[in-house]
C-alpha cells in the first residue's frame, strides 16, 4: 500500500511539473484573481460579481483563481469572530460555489490558507469538488503551467503565497523563488497580501522574468 501511494505521488508530481494549456490564437488576456474573501463583512460582493462579469464578457480573456476565495472563518479565534458575521459559513460556501461555477473561462484554481482550513478540519477539499476533472487545473498550493497562445509559450508559476516577503521590496518573495528554487517560469504570480495589482520585470540568467501580484477584489481591510 505504501509503495502504491508513493508511486501515485511521484507520478502526480511529475505530471504537474509539465502541464500545458493551449489557446488557439491571440490576443489573450490572463486575469489573475485572488483574495475575494466571499463571506467577509467587508467584502464588496456586488463588485466581486461585477468584475467577474467584466472578465467573462471580455473577448480573449481567461482566468486563474489564486486562493482565499472564501473567508471561511473556521479555526481558533476566527471561529469566534464568525459568530458576529451576518453571512454564515454554509452561506459562504453557497456563494463560493455559485461564483466558481459562473466563470466562463476558468483555466486554473489554486488554494489559499483560508481555503485549506476546511481540508484540515474535515479531511475534504471543498474547492476540488467544484472543479470538473480535466477541464480546469487545480492544486492546493502550487501550480506550474505553460500557456500556449498560438505558437507563443509563456511559463507561469503561481502560488497563493511565496515565502520570504519583504516590506522594502514587494517582489522579493517571487524573485527569490526564481533565483533559489525554480528558474523555469517566465511569470511568477502570488496573492495573499491584499494589495493592488502590480508587476515588476527582473533579470535572471540573462532572461527577462516578471513578478506579479493578483487582481485583489477583497475590500474588508484585513
Amino acid at each position: 500500500k505504501h509503495r502504491a501511494a508513493f508511486r501515485r505521488t511521484r507520478e502526480t508530481a511529475e505530471r504537474k511539473r509539465f502541464q500545458e494549456i493551449s489557446i488557439s490564437h491571440g490576443p489573450a488576456m490572463i486575469a489573475l484573481v485572488s483574495d475575494t474573501h466571499i463571506g467577509a463583512p467587508g467584502c464588496n460582493i456586488e463588485r466581486v460579481y461585477a468584475e467577474q462579469d467584466l472578465i467573462n464578457s471580455t473577448p480573449g480573456a481567461y482566468t486563474f483563481l489564486l486562493g482565499d476565495i472564501a473567508d471561511s472563518f473556521l479555526v481558533g479565534r476566527l471561529r469566534d469572530q464568525n459568530m458576529t458575521h451576518e453571512v454564515t459559513i454554509p452561506e459562504d460556501w453557497l456563494l463560493v460555489e455559485d461564483y466558481v461555477n459562473r466563470w466562463e473561462n476558468l483555466l486554473g484554481f489554486i488554494g489559499g490558507n483560508h481555503d485549506a482550513w476546511s481540508r484540515t478540519l474535515i479531511g475534504h477539499d471543498l474547492h476540488r469538488s467544484l472543479i470538473e476533472d480535466g477541464k480546469v487545473l487545480y492544486d492546493t498550493d502550487d501550480m506550474r503551467v505553460t500557456v500556449n497562445v498560438g505558437n507563443v509559450a509563456v511559463r507561469f508559476r503561481m502560488r497563493h503565497q511565496f515565502l520570504g516577503g519583504s516590506q522594502w521590496n514587494p517582489s522579493h518573495a517571487q524573485e527569490k523563488s526564481v533565483k533559489f528554487d525554480d528558474a523555469w517560469p517566465d511569470i511568477v504570480v502570488s496573492g495573499h497580501t491584499h494589495t493592488g495589482a502590480f508587476a515588476r520585470e527582473f533579470q535572471h540568467g540573462g532572461k527577462r522574468k516578471i513578478a506579479a501580484w493578483q487582481l485583489d477584489t477583497d475590500y474588508d481591510g484585513r
